[in-house]
């Protein structure tokens, strides 16, 4: 039980479901704002594509 516990705490805060978790309550504003200032930048990390270059190499 502990198990599905701790994975519906993060769920709370994943950001596909952020939005919906503060309407409904589950989450403060505050909170949520204290988890996405703790977050590190990995932009570093991405992989930056062009959707012109993409489309064009099917051809």
């Amino acid at each position: 039980m502990a198990l599905l516990k701790q994975a519906n705490q993060e769920k709370l805060y994943d950001v596909r479901l952020l939005d919906k978790n503060k309407l409904r309550g589950f989450v403060s504003a505050q909170d949520s704002g204290k988890i996405e200032s703790s977050l590190s930048d990995d932009s570093e990390n991405a992989e930056w594509v062009s959707v012109e270059e993409l489309s064009h190499s099917d051809d």
